[in-house]
């Protein structure tokens, strides 16, 4: 038996959650045996290296080592994701693919668990809107490939925002525009839709009007605000500095271990004060003799957010509002025009940011889901499935041409325009008589101007230069772009060739 199960994951920076298609077509929450305690849909987006099996871990084990052994546990890897940097845990070289491969797998193993007639799960891997680049995007496909999904190559990946929406499409209405907010552990994503038509699920086709964001914000730098605040009175009582990695080899065992417990407090302040409570803290014996106890008011906390500069950067909650009215005024859109905002993601019930939303937009048009944690996998698992839902594509990057190595480059699409696949761009290209048998056409993605130090490749074409071409010493070469982002470039003698942006 060969069934295929169709998947969809969201691989975040704090935690994982996938989504299968169930035999009524509806997206359904994944367990995991790994998950966190208490949460069993949230497997924890780390890595730890087990002494006892000699082997890697990742979820709640993993946590629960790295309390124990801080230099054997890593997370926050996912902006690492392409770069291909090496980490050292316990002793281990690994990268952050090797990572996101370990995590993926044990989504892989628990669906394999749970259908163990089925052998085929075909994924939707959503990664940020601000992975506007090839290698991060690749890495993360690869690494889903490697973990044992099978990938439509025309359909790996998808943008976390618009994940989102297609989740809350059914919600939507014709000629409405959208701005989905998508705040997780370390990203800060922004898109503007509109919706058009109507299909089975709400809408049939989401347009993409802008984007925009913060790439190095997220709930990781609202804790690391709040750990701060800890730190603070500890540093006051006992003269211990506690701000720095529990792995940090200045600290004794105990002072490691009491890093360890006050960042396990970070959870239960925050939801408190995203309850409307003050936030509470009380560690017994957090260092020798000393009993730690205080108490983060909302107003204190506010006050944080909005006024406290960290790592010479302006404060989160003024990141945040400075984000959002970027991406509005870069794109040309009007915040009047905006029929609804939908809050998606881990951090969504953070106050600041939702006080701004409302005050900004109207507190009638400021949607969080009671399932925004979970709305992003759910949205992939429904692209999976769905064809009835069509998502326009946008140019994050310019996409331009060098040919045979050369410095100059031709932009074929602009950085910012709305691409689909009526797209057609032909060009003449001529080179040195006789200096070459083929022409080397290379693609490149980049933002802003042109340099030599600010683009990545996409791919390289060898084009045979035969018989007239080759005495002309030119070419024309004509450029289509497909609905499933493929670039074609097609040569007078019809040789077709292809690139996947």
């Amino acid at each position: 038996m060969n069934l295929m199960r169709r998947v969809g994951i969201d691989l975040g920076t704090t935690n994982t959650i996938a989504c299968f298609v169930n035999e009524a077509g509806e997206a359904e929450l994944l367990q995991f045996d790994k998950g966190r305690i208490g949460n069993r849909y949230l497997l924890p987006s780390c890595i730890a290296y087990d002494d006892s099996t000699g082997s890697f871990t990742v979820g709640s084990p993993a946590l629960k080592i790295g309390e124990s052994f801080p230099t054997s546990f890593l997370s926050d890897l996912k902006y690492h994701i392409g770069d291909d940097n090496e980490f050292f845990i316990g002793g281990q070289r690994i990268t952050a693919r090797d990572a996101a491969f370990y995590i993926l797998k044990e989504v892989h193993d628990q669906l394999r668990k749970k259908f163990p007639d089925e052998t085929d799960f075909r994924a939707f891997v959503t990664v940020p809107a601000r992975f506007d680049t090839q290698p991060p995007r690749v890495a993360t496909r690869e690494a889903a490939e490697r973990a044992g999904f099978s990938i439509d190559p025309d359909h790996a990946l998808t943008d976390e925002p618009i994940a989102a929406a297609i989740a809350y499409s059914s919600m939507m209405k014709n000629n409405e525009t959208a701005l989905v907010v998508d705040i997780g552990g370390g990203t800060f994503d922004l898109s503007l839709l509109r919706a058009d038509g109507n299909g089975d699920h709400g809408i049939s086709r989401l347009v993409p009007v802008g984007w925009g964001g913060d790439p190095h914000l997220g709930g990781n730098d609202v804790d690391e605000l709040i750990l701060s605040i800890l730190c603070k009175k500890v540093k006051d009582d006992r003269q211990t500095d506690l701000t720095h990695s529990p792995a940090d080899m200045r600290y004794s065992e105990s002072e490691s271990r009491a890093a360890i417990k006050l960042r396990d407090e970070i959870r239960g302040i925050k939801e408190a004060l995203y309850s409307g409570a003050d936030g509470y803290c009380y560690i017994q014996d957090l260092l020798s003799g000393y009993d730690f106890e205080c108490v983060i008011t909302r107003e204190e906390y506010i006050n944080e957010m909005m006024n406290t500069h960290t790592g010479g950067k302006e404060p989160i909650a003024v990141r945040m509002q400075q984000a959002i009215n970027d991406t509005f005024t870069r794109h040309g859109q009007q915040i009047s025009s905006t029929a609804v905002v939908v809050v998606a993601g881990g951090m969504s019930q953070e106050i600041c940011l939702l006080e701004y939303l409302r005050s900004t937009f109207g507190a009638d048009r400021v949607i969080v889901p009671e399932d925004a944690i979970y709305l992003i996998a759910k949205g992939a698992a429904i692209a999976n499935s769905d064809t009835d839902i069509r998502v326009d594509n946008i140019a994050y990057r310019s996409i331009g041409v060098l040919i045979n190595n050369g410095a100059d480059v031709d932009t074929i699409i602009q950085e910012g325009s709305f691409i689909n696949e009526n797209f057609s761009y032909t060009q003449t290209y001529t080179i040195g008589k006789g200096e070459h048998d083929l022409l080397i056409v290379t693609i490149v993605e980049y933002s802003g101007g042109f340099r030599s130090d600010n683009y990545s490749v996409i791919r390289e074409f060898e084009v045979p230069m035969t018989g007239l071409y080759r005495k002309r010493a030119s070419i024309t070469l004509n450029f289509t772009f497909s609905s499933d982002k493929i670039l074609t470039v097609t040569d007078p003698e019809q040789r077709r060739f292809s690139a996947r942006l």
